[in-house]
């Protein structure tokens, strides 16, 4: 817990400094030491995460028997298949799966480097606020969602430079690692209207039903299938709003002063989780929720990293910072004192010592 929580305020206060005084930092190194120090960690942590079990049961059995657990996810089967031809298999799958969540998130941000005049401090704001979420939670607990949420990031910037064939090969790409990566097709239309200057509520509330009949979908094909059926995710209210929170957040720092807009998205939002939370409970399927909502959290974080440094009052930007510390280390805090599933979490080991 300790390791994780200093991690996170390490990153805070490099991303309060970039607000205040950018010049002192050597951007590129620190940027360089972030993602060395996350990828090693990935690579190399040892029983550590939510599904480290499951992967371990699941590369066993693919391993002894041939048996394939992951039947819905080809690339991700296929990541095992190069893996057991090592001694330490496993260790190469969790090399490999490392290397599949990172590749993504950098080609994102170097087409939006052209696209979007990212750079180098957006990255770090990026990777400031997906972090307890999007790095503890879902890349180390659910390796397959993280790649494919990965992916659909790619495919997202891929639509904001209308390059339609390479967003549809990104998100083909995140089918192959999680079958829920459908969903955030959604998200490409939720994040690309958000980002249009004026907006009827009538077009938002068919945004919505869209957006609810893509994921009304995908719970019919999970119960079908019988891939989520009956799952159920501990923790989802706090998780819902967390993310909720992060939305308006995300909002306020867009359309600052424009309250009527910041309502209207903020509105919108809530009205898809309550959808998305009715379907789930009538269908049993309470788990899809998490599955939308871990979608927004790359998604979400971009547009931070995209926005904060366009922002000339600095005050706004360091209040979407200090607010997202406060809330994420409460956040994280109580998830680790009284979560059962963050036992996983709590013993930092690395493989070889």
């Amino acid at each position: 817990m300790i390791f994780f929580l200093s991690c996170f305020t390490t990153l805070a206060l490099i991303s309060l400094v970039l607000v205040c005084k950018p010049e002192i930092l050597k951007k590129y190194r620190v940027l360089f030491l972030i993602l060395t120090g996350l990828f090693l960690f990935s690579a190399f942590r040892y029983q550590m995460g939510g599904d480290w079990k499951t992967y371990l049961d699941g590369i066993n059995s693919i391993r002894t028997t041939g048996y394939n657990h992951f039947k819905h996810e080809p690339l991700f089967y296929a990541l095992n298949l190069i893996s057991i031809k090592f001694s330490n298999y496993y260790l190469v799958l969790n090399l490999l799966s490392s290397i599949c969540f990172f590749v993504p998130l950098l080609m994102a941000f170097k087409q939006s480097e052209v696209i979007k005049g990212l750079n180098v401090e957006s990255f770090i704001y990026f990777i400031f606020f997906m972090f307890p979420l999007g790095f503890i939670i879902l890349h180390i607990g659910f390796v397959r969602q993280g790649i494919a949420s990965a992916f659909a990031l790619l495919a997202l910037v891929y639509f904001y430079d209308k390059k339609y064939f390479f967003m549809i090969l990104a998100l083909i790409v995140g089918q192959g690692f999680h079958v829920s990566t459908v969903m955030s097709i959604s998200l490409l239309l939720l994040l690309g209207i958000s980002n249009i200057k004026r907006v009827k509520v009538r077009n938002l509330l068919i945004l919505s039903l869209l957006i609810l009949g893509i994921v009304g979908a995908f719970l019919l094909f999970t119960i079908r299938k019988d891939y989520l059926g009956g799952y159920k995710s501990d923790g989802l209210f706090p998780r819902l709003g967390y993310i909720s929170l992060f939305w308006t957040l995300l909002c306020y720092i867009k359309y600052h002063f424009n309250y009527k807009k910041i309502a209207l998205y903020s509105l919108m939002f809530i009205f898809l989780i309550l959808g998305v939370g009715i379907l789930s409970h009538l269908t049993n399927t309470t788990t899809v929720v998490d599955r939308f909502a871990y979608y927004l959290i790359f998604p979400i974080s971009f547009e931070f990293a995209k926005t904060l440094p366009t922002i000339k009052n600095k005050k706004i930007s360091l209040t979407a910072i200090g607010v997202h510390f406060a809330y994420s280390f409460v956040f994280l805090t109580v998830w680790f004192l009284f979560s059962s599933k963050a036992k996983d979490w709590m013993v930092v080991r690395f493989w070889f010592f």
